[in-house]
C-alpha cells in the first residue's frame, strides 16, 4: 500500500471518529442537536457557513453539507405544521408560507418534515417568527408528531 493511500484511509478513519465523513465536496456529520433546538441549530449552521459548508439535507443519523464559498449567513429554523392531507408534495398553504419568507429576503434551504431552514445574507432581514407563543405551539406539534411516529415504529418493530 503506498503512503498516500494509507494517509487517505487514516484521514477517513479520523473523520469518522469525529462524527464526520468527508468527501471532496460533501461532508456528512452526526450532529448532537435535538431537532427542537432551533437556536443552537441556527448558530451551528452560521458557523458551518463561515467555514464553507452549507447544509444540504438532514437525515435520521447524518446531516449532509456541501462545500461552498465561506460566507457570513444568518439562519432561521422554523416549524410549520403539516396539513392533514399533506403527503410527499408540499401543500398550498406551506408553499404560500415559503413564498412569503422568500419575498421577505429569506432563501429557502430545506425541510425535514415540519422543520424548515432558511438563510439570508443580510442581518436586517425581518424575522420569520415574531410571536413566541405560536413558535412554541409549532414546536410542540412537531415534537408530538415525531414522538408518535417513533412509538408506532417501535410497536411495529416489537411485533415481529
Amino acid at each position: 500500500m503506498n503512503t498516500n493511500a494509507f494517509r487517505s484511509k487514516r484521514m477517513i478513519i479520523k473523520n469518522i471518529q469525529k462524527g464526520a465523513i468527508l468527501m471532496e465536496d460533501t461532508k456528512r456529520r452526526i450532529e448532537p442537536f435535538s431537532l427542537y433546538d432551533h437556536t443552537n441549530i441556527e448558530k451551528h449552521l452560521e458557523k458551518m457557513a463561515l467555514k464553507g459548508w452549507m447544509i444540504e439535507s438532514i437525515g435520521s443519523t447524518f446531516w449532509k453539507y456541501k462545500k461552498v464559498e465561506p460566507q457570513k449567513l444568518h439562519f432561521s429554523v422554523v416549524y410549520y405544521p403539516k396539513t392533514v392531507n399533506e403527503g410527499v408534495a408540499i401543500s398550498e398553504d406551506r408553499q404560500y408560507f415559503i413564498d412569503m419568507c422568500t419575498s421577505n429576503g429569506w432563501k429557502y434551504i430545506l425541510n425535514k418534515e415540519q422543520l424548515h431552514i432558511f438563510c439570508s445574507e443580510s442581518e436586517n432581514t425581518p424575522p420569520i417568527e415574531t410571536d413566541p407563543e405560536i413558535q412554541i405551539e409549532c414546536i410542540h406539534k412537531f415534537a408530538k408528531s415525531e414522538i408518535i411516529g417513533g412509538y408506532l415504529l417501535l410497536i411495529v418493530a416489537c411485533s415481529f
